[in-house]
């Protein structure tokens, strides 16, 4: 009797062990907030989204060298994307398992020409890959690597070699 009641709480204790192990390990990484683009390759080449804002806009950037970034609201579930040469874009978005999708908030939108190339880019599923140890998430299909970093971890890095000693 005693062995039937080890071996039952034994199964339940492996069965919890086994739901943490698979909802931590099959949870996407936390998106939310500002993301820094930090390498982009479309088709095979290199190249850096270049949004086109309102005259007199104020750009506030941690380093000139990452100047463009991703916004995500998880509440709401849209996205602030850079334009590529054209103004930024705001789309939905959905994450299941490990891949992101982006899709129009309106049929409508980013119709012209201007967003040509962007529709191309962003309107797709991505398979997120994510480097924890740099704070790095790679967002990839067959020909686009999207490489952003976190914006607090960035930041935390440069005060970091700011303030010491």
């Amino acid at each position: 009797m005693k062995s039937n009641i080890k071996t039952f709480w034994f199964s339940v204790l492996l069965k919890c062990l086994f739901m943490i192990c698979f909802i931590n390990c099959s949870k996407p990484p936390e998106l939310n907030g500002n993301w820094i683009v930090k390498a982009f390759r479309y088709k095979g080449n290199y190249l850096y989204p270049n949004t086109i804002r309102k005259e007199g806009s104020l750009i506030i950037t941690i380093d000139e060298q990452y100047r463009e970034k991703i916004i995500f609201d998880d509440y709401n579930k849209f996205v602030k994307l850079p334009g590529i040469n054209s103004s930024e874009l705001t789309l939905w978005y959905k994450i299941k398992n490990d891949s992101i999708e982006f899709l129009k908030l309106n049929p409508n939108d980013y119709a012209n020409n201007e967003y040509e190339v962007a529709r191309d880019l962003y309107l797709n599923k991505f398979e997120i890959r994510y480097f924890k140890k740099e704070g790095i998430v790679e967002l990839t299909r067959d020909n686009t690597i999207i490489q952003i970093i976190s914006e607090e971890l960035l930041l935390n890095q440069k005060l970091n070699r700011i303030l010491r000693p």
